[in-house]
C-alpha cells in the first residue's frame, strides 16, 4: 500500500491552502497514498496546469533539504545519484515508484521513473532539485512518456546542466 510521509502531506496542504486536506494528525508520520490522487484532483480544479510544475518544484526543495540532512555529496552529479534515496524517505510501499539511472555524468543525467506523480509535477521536482543544488543553466527534458503505448510503464527524463569550470 502506497504511503506518503507527514512533510509531503503538509506540503500538499500548504500548496492547496487547505489545512484540512490531509487531516493531519500530530502523532501520525505516514498517510495513505490516496492523498496523492486527491491532491492532483484538487490542484486540477484550480484550473492552472502550471501549478503542477510549481508543486513539483516545491517538492524538489523538500527533497534537497532531505539530501542535505542525510547524505554527503561533492558535486551536482553525486547529489543527483543520491536523489532516489531521499525520495524514498517521502514515499513508500507498493506504487511508490522506481527510479532507474540510465546515464549519469557531470552535466547530464538520463533517468526513468514510474512514480505516482504526473509528468509536469516530476519535471518541476527535478528542476527544483537542480536549481536548489545550484546547477547553472539547468534544463529538464521529457523525451519519453509512459502514457505513450510503445514506451511501456516508464517516463524518461534528461537532466542537463552546465559543467563546473572550477
Amino acid at each position: 500500500m502506497l504511503e506518503i510521509n507527514r512533510p509531503l502531506a503538509v506540503l500538499f496542504s500548504e500548496i492547496l491552502e487547505d489545512t484540512a486536506f490531509a487531516e493531519l494528525q500530530k502523532d501520525k508520520e505516514w498517510y495513505p497514498g490516496t492523498l496523492v490522487k486527491k491532491f492532483f484532483v484538487k490542484l486540477e480544479k484550480k484550473g492552472r496546469p502550471i501549478l503542477r510544475k510549481q508543486a513539483g518544484q516545491a517538492f524538489g526543495r523538500l527533497l534537497l533539504q532531505e539530501l542535505q540532512n542525510c547524505y554527503e555529496w561533492k558535486d551536482i552529479r553525486t547529489a543527483v545519484a543520491c536523489f532516489p534515496k531521499a525520495y524514498s524517505h517521502f514515499i513508500r510501499g507498493d506504487g511508490a515508484g522506481v527510479w532507474i539511472s540510465d546515464e549519469l555524468s557531470e552535466g547530464f543525467s538520463r533517468i526513468r521513473e514510474n512514480t505516482p506523480f504526473d509528468c509536469f509535477f516530476t519535471e518541476g521536482m527535478l528542476g527544483g532539485l537542480l536549481g536548489g543544488l545550484g546547477a547553472r543553466g539547468a534544463i529538464v527534458k521529457h523525451p519519453t512518456c509512459r502514457k505513450d503505448a510503445e514506451t511501456g510503464k516508464f517516463c524518461q527524463y534528461e537532466l542537463i546542466w552546465m559543467k563546473s569550470v572550477l
